[in-house]
């Protein structure tokens, strides 16, 4: 009985040695899984920083263009003002050229 009394007692020595490790084991990778969660939340979190930033910038040259965009309507609205009145001022100067001036062929046969 002796034989089997060892036997026994090594199969729960390697039992227990096992078990420890088992528990060794788990525990290590609860801390791992627990780490790359950390991690995984980190870069989570640094990627969320990182759009808000982003929309930021977007939102801001949005402005930038829209401010642009009406500085150019304005000035468009001011040369198109300036050439009407351009144009104006080309047709009343060729009105008093054409009739005063004597350039059209009924004119200069008036003049005759």
């Amino acid at each position: 009985m002796g034989m089997i009394q060892e036997f026994q007692q090594a199969d729960a020595q390697r039992r227990a040695e096992i078990k420890a490790m088992d528990k060794e084991l788990k525990a290590a990778l609860a801390a791992t899984e627990a780490e790359r969660e950390r991690t995984a939340a980190q870069e989570l979190a640094q990627r969320r920083s990182d759009i808000s930033a982003i929309r930021s910038e977007v939102a801001a040259m949005q402005e930038e263009v829209g401010a642009m965009l009406k500085d150019i309507d304005e000035a468009q609205a001011a040369m198109s003002k300036e050439l009407k009145a351009d144009l104006a001022q080309y047709r009343a100067e060729r009105r008093s050229t054409v009739w005063g001036g004597a350039t059209s062929r009924k004119a200069a046969r008036r003049k005759a």
